[in-house]
């Protein structure tokens, strides 16, 4: 009796003439499941695929590790040798040094805001892969004393700087003339530029020698720090709180999820977020399911009343139901996976034709990326599939208990 419960919950599913679902009702609910769990995979793939673009784009310019200094001027000495900290552990590729500050840049008229970074050009093609795709010939003219810089894509953009040009830096570090303290500039020579695809990186930053950064910023007795390339960002925890016991006092080791932790913080809230309001989207539908199961029930009241009589029981006449609503739960859910899957795969071009459609530009100032990408998690498949089938079972529970409880007697009374 077991295989004939389900048997005829199966065909339940359908109606008596042709392969129709028994009713809109259960059209709707299937319908309301499958586009919740569409949504719900297309979301957090992009929301996945957002956080991996941002961070690698983020790694091609930053440091995965970093040895920074956390004395009175935030400098660390020069003769601080990084080797015998850094060289025993295999997982460390390559370490270059650098010195950033802040100042204004522009063309001696109008100014902006920019982030100079000192470094040198003959290792930091070792830990910053943005750096190593500049050709060689760009690198090459980064020399000591020539004063030349690399700026950004975006920046040169607004600047409307363009080869050989000259760019006026100023810095906060002031210089006595006879007029009194005058912040310090020199002009540069703009060698070429670079571009990350992280707009924050392409619009703020630009790099110049780090000798001719530690004479514009005056800082002859030190450097910002080091910036160390690893075998695999995800291991920089561990490789950071592997160096930091060794490391001498007033020097101490990061790494970019603790320098970046509240961007990251706030997509994953965010990403947490968007997966409770998609799941209530997906519930409302199960209730939908619940609704056109009860409907279902009360019109099979004598098919159930006669399969009673010839002995099916309460238990048995529970599966049909149970059955029937997996049925519909189920095919909800694969045309949801089918169609958030193959929605996120084709995440661009989907933004491609609403940009020719509507004009409308991802704001890269906003999400310093681009372009919308979409990166689909298998545990997020598997998470959706299980949390769909259990909302599926819970909400046909109530119609099938409904169904075991009916009277025969009472129910043929109304035939």
């Amino acid at each position: 009796m077991n295989i004939l419960a389900h048997k005829i919950g199966f065909r339940y599913s359908y109606a008596r003439r042709g392969s129709q679902f028994v009713g809109l009702n259960a059209i709707l609910a299937i319908v309301g499941i499958a586009i919740g769990i569409a949504a719900l995979i297309v979301v957090l793939s992009v929301m996945n695929g957002v956080m991996v673009q941002v961070r690698d784009k983020m790694l091609s310019m930053t440091a995965q590790v970093s040895l920074r200094s956390y004395s009175d001027d935030r400098m660390v000495p020069l003769d601080f040798d990084p080797k015998p900290y850094l060289s025993p552990i295999t997982k460390i590729h390559a370490w270059a040094p650098y010195i950033q500050g802040q100042g204004l840049i522009g063309d001696g008229q109008s100014f902006q805001g920019v982030v100079l970074q000192g470094i040198d050009p003959t290792k930091e093609d070792k830990v910053s892969s943005t750096f190593a795709q500049l050709d060689e010939a760009t690198r090459a003219r980064l020399v000591a004393g020539e004063y030349g810089i690399i700026l950004g894509k975006g920046m040169a953009e607004v600047l409307d700087a363009h080869l050989g040009d000259k760019i006026t830096v100023i810095v906060p570090q002031v210089t006595a003339s006879a007029a009194g303290l005058l912040p310090r500039l020199k002009r540069f020579t703009l060698l070429g530029t670079f571009s990350s695809g992280h707009y924050q990186f392409d619009n703020q930053m630009a790099w110049i020698h780090i000798a001719d950064a530690s004479k514009l910023l005056q800082l002859p007795d030190g450097i910002s720090g080091y910036h160390i390339r690893i075998d695999d960002p995800m291991h920089a925890p561990l490789i950071r709180d592997q160096i930091q016991p060794h490391l001498p006092y007033g020097i101490f080791a990061s790494d970019w999820s603790r320098d970046q932790s509240s961007y990251f913080s706030a997509v994953q809230t965010e990403k947490h977020a968007m997966f409770i309001i998609l799941c209530l989207i997906v519930i409302v539908a199960a209730f939908g399911l619940l609704s056109s199961m009860y409907m279902v029930v009360t019109e099979k009241q004598r098919d159930i009343a006669i399969l009673r009589t010839m002995g099916m029981t309460r238990a048995e006449i529970r599966k049909i139901f149970l059955t029937q609503g997996m049925v519909f739960g189920g095919l909800g859910m694969m045309i949801g996976l089918i169609l958030g899957v193959v929605l996120s795969l084709n995440v661009p071009n989907v933004m491609n034709l609403l940009r020719e459609w509507t004009g409308y530009e991802l704001p890269a100032k906003m999400y310093f990326i681009n372009e919308l990408p979409a990166k689909i998690d298998p545990v997020v498949i598997i998470g959706v599939s299980v949390v769909t089938l259990i909302l599926t079972l819970l909400f046909s529970v109530i119609p099938a208990q409904i169904a075991a409880k009916t009277e025969p007697a009472r129910a043929l009374s109304h035939e």
